[in-house]
């Protein structure tokens, strides 16, 4: 098999650049790419403020979706597209939503795009497969916001989109598309489709930053770390206390909110997204389709890369620690007082969340749970609907 010999740096510093310039397009994220320094920098106070004010705009248009699903009544399979357009916003604006510029994740990112890694076959098959997701989650910024306004301007007021909080559902603005459409129609239509897609594309694009660009990179890039260290000949109790310092800015910038937030709105989001794809597969038109396809797709390979990356963080750095305890058991004593003392302070490496942790079977049980949950759901809805 043919690798690319693309470098894990160059992968990054593509992505970072590319992610920036979108992000600039439509003023979503705290930081911009300096091509002087070749690392991102704060943005102006100004683009600070726009964010922070379309944080709040997407913020009360997210409790107005969740007010339209409650008020509305609608049958099973428009509450399923309901629920799952929903968690898409929700996934987004939960990503987003940080007030204050965060230097420790601006400090992590600037220290990947700025750090050499060894080459070796771990380092350029993973290298590749960054370099895919990354080029499939640049495709997803384009196609899922015109997916929701395509959706909007073909159909105004599925909930619980702006249409149906802005519009009443006798509206003839709410009428499904037709050829028949006269030009104040077209115009609401329009101007309803570019809000929505402009919304969700500002927090669609600045909310991956912190999964994509801090989190998973991050998570990466420790990972090719520990690789290197655990698989050399001769390991010293240096490199172990890099991987330290290493870990610590890592989980500094990820543990109280980023990946929290991930544990718990992605694997709802993987398990909706399940949920609805299935359920409603055979009454989705080719505006729609491509929404549930995308966001099921990115969510599943999101959800394995970070988390099995992770457990291998902690794999690796449980395996390093071995080979030194072997190496200081088999050297001279009065040599390695000092050293055992030394190990004896050491911990496992892991990436942490909250008080919890990371640890090697993880994946396995995120990935059975969203199964199981999403088995259920379809059981369930099937015999409620055999009840009725």
């Amino acid at each position: 098999m043919k690798i690319s010999r693309k470098s894990f740096r160059a992968v990054v510093i593509q992505r970072l650049r590319s992610r920036c310039k979108l992000a600039s397009l439509v003023s979503c994220l705290y930081y911009k790419w300096d091509k002087e320094k070749n690392q991102i920098v704060k943005e102006s106070a100004s683009v600070i403020i726009n964010v922070r004010v379309f944080l709040l705009v997407t913020t009360i248009y997210l409790m107005a979706q969740l007010g339209s699903i409650g008020l509305t009544e609608m049958g099973i399979q428009e509450k399923t597209q309901a629920c799952f357009l929903l968690m898409v916003y929700a996934a987004c604006v939960g990503m987003w939503w940080d007030w204050e510029v965060d230097p420790t994740a601006e400090a992590l990112v600037n220290l990947i795009a700025n750090s050499e890694v060894e080459e070796n076959r771990t380092t350029l098959i993973l290298t590749r497969v960054l370099h895919i997701f990354y080029a499939m989650m640049h495709l997803t910024y384009f196609v899922l916001p015109l997916g929701f306004a395509a959706l909007v301007f073909f159909a105004p007021c599925t909930a619980p989109l702006i249409g149906s909080i802005m519009l009443p559902r006798s509206s003839p603005y709410c009428s499904t598309f037709t050829t028949n459409l006269t030009l104040p129609q077209i115009l609401v239509r329009l101007n309803l489709a570019v809000t929505d897609g402009l919304l969700l594309s500002k927090c669609f694009i600045g909310g991956t930053f912190y999964n994509m660009d801090v989190l998973l990179t991050g998570i990466a890039f420790l990972v090719l770390e520990c690789d290197i260290a655990a698989n050399c000949e001769n390991p010293k109790l240096t490199v172990y206390r890099k991987l330290q310092v290493l870990e610590k800015i890592l989980n500094a910038a990820v543990k109280t909110r980023v990946l929290p937030t991930n544990s718990f709105v992605l694997p709802v989001l993987q398990i909706a997204s399940c949920f609805a794809l299935v359920k409603l597969h055979d009454q989705l038109d080719f505006s729609e389709l491509p929404i549930y396809v995308v966001v099921y797709v990115d969510v599943v390979v999101f959800n394995t890369l970070t988390f099995t990356g992770a457990a291998r963080v902690y794999i690796l750095g449980d395996n390093l620690l071995r080979r030194l305890w072997e190496k200081i058991r088999g050297g001279r004593k009065g040599n390695s007082r000092g050293k055992r003392m030394m190990l004896k302070s050491f911990r496992r490496l892991r990436v942490e969340f909250g008080n919890n942790f990371v640890d090697r079977l993880t994946p396995l049980v995120l990935q059975d749970f969203c199964a199981k949950q999403s088995i259920s759901m379809l059981v369930v809805s099937s015999a409620a609907k055999k009840a009725f």
